[in-house]
């Protein structure tokens, strides 16, 4: 019975560490997304403010704007203004004549179908090219997001690949050292060299692999947010 209850406080204690471990990881993991979310919202402002596409797109909503407005007023060119303007206007008295010709100021507007029936419908067409070009520049900054959040994933995961790749190499690095004096002293055969030199070689492949990976996926952010990542405060887990 003792030994029972022995075995029940420690099933009991490895729950609560386990569950313990389990409550932190969870903490951990959702303080990370909280901090990636906060970083790619960081870059995400570089990458706007120094991408070329994106100055592409907010021009292009700018002239859709100016459009419109252009439309909105073409009207206006129904409007017609005169002056009648001759000499005895100017000095009614220059010649001992004192005609004067009215009406002096003509003002008419003109009228034509198209400015009720055309003019609404273009009207209309540049309020909607306006708003796709806003709907453009919101698709931008939509894929410009993800593009940034999908790169950073990249850049993150490479770092850590490299980080375990020339661990690896600089332990078998190391160990090629003892491999080359054991073979130097006949304590190993030649196969037995042989085996760890390819093995070497492999770590060394897979290092330099994992590293121009790791330099392609920091490229790919750069060219995107238009600074270099040393010049970014990262968390500490990046």
């Amino acid at each position: 019975m003792k030994h029972k209850a022995t075995y029940l406080i420690i099933g009991f204690l490895l729950t609560g560490s386990f569950a313990t471990t389990a409550q932190n990881t969870v903490q951990r993991s959702t303080i990370e997304t909280d901090s990636t979310s906060i970083v790619v919202e960081k870059l995400f402002e570089l990458a706007w403010a120094h991408y070329p596409q994106n100055r592409v797109k907010e021009h292009q909503a700018k002239q859709a704007y100016y459009s419109l407005k252009n439309t909105q007023f073409s009207w206006t060119e129904s409007l017609v203004g005169q002056y009648n303007l001759n000499e005895s206007n100017i000095n009614p008295f220059s010649n001992g004549n004192s005609n004067v010709f009215y009406p002096r100021f003509l003002v008419g507007l003109r009228l034509s179908l198209s400015t009720f029936i055309k003019d609404p419908i273009e009207v209309r067409k540049a309020k909607e090219q306006y708003r796709a070009s806003l709907s453009e520049t919101d698709l931008q900054k939509v894929l410009l997001k993800g593009e940034i959040a999908s790169k950073l994933e990249s850049y993150r995961l490479g770092k850590k690949i490299l980080k375990l790749k020339t661990h690896a190499w600089e332990e078998s690095q190391t160990l090629q050292q003892v491999v080359k004096q054991k073979f130097q002293k006949n304590e190993i055969t030649l196969e037995e060299y042989n085996s760890a030199t390819i093995a070497h070689l492999s770590l060394t492949e897979s290092k330099l692999t994992a590293e121009s990976n790791f330099n392609q996926s920091k490229i790919d952010l750069e060219t995107l947010i238009g600074v270099k990542m040393e010049s970014i405060k990262l968390p500490s887990y990046f």
